[in-house]
């Protein structure tokens, strides 16, 4: 198992989202813990320093809703280094199609391994926008319900998975 470099050249859609930091307790039993402000759990043993995790995510995880509502027909552009974070408050995902649907004006993914190239020079950037938008337009209208505002841009993407 390695690294994958992913390059696409086309439409995709960015999500400004602010960021919602959660608590997560790691305790097996909470229902029984003594609650000590440190030293270790009378009940489990577990040191007490290390019982809460914070984290920062989406609410609701963006890649949650994509997998479980969406069935995966988006993907996020972000790799292993996750999604952009222009401040602690805030991530900007970027997705792009995981799926082929009707009138795909031509394919967007960059075969990695091969030398490659695109005549640019009689395509419409906004055809394609617009293609996007209308054939992903039922995950948009669910992705709209749930974060709102989502931005419909054409460019070079490319990350590692």
């Amino acid at each position: 198992m390695g690294i994958d470099r992913w390059t696409y050249l086309g439409p995709y859609a960015e999500l400004t989202l602010p960021l919602k930091t959660t608590r997560h307790d790691t305790c097996r039993q909470p229902d029984k813990c003594p609650n000590v402000p440190h030293g270790f759990c009378s009940t489990c043993g577990m040191e007490i320093k290390k019982r809460y995790h914070e984290f920062q995510d989406t609410d609701p995880s963006l890649p949650s809703i994509l997998t479980d509502v969406l069935s995966e027909a988006l993907f996020t552009a972000d790799g292993i280094e996750g999604p952009e974070q222009p401040n602690s408050n805030t991530v900007i995902y970027r997705l792009v199609p995981n799926v082929t649907r009707s009138g795909q004006l031509r394919e967007f993914h960059v075969d990695e391994d091969a030398s490659f190239w695109r005549d640019l020079t009689h395509f419409s950037t906004q055809d394609e926008i617009a293609w996007f938008k209308d054939a992903f337009a039922p995950e948009w209208s669910a992705l709209r319900e749930v974060y709102g505002d989502i931005h419909f841009k054409w460019g070079l993407l490319q990350w590692f998975h």
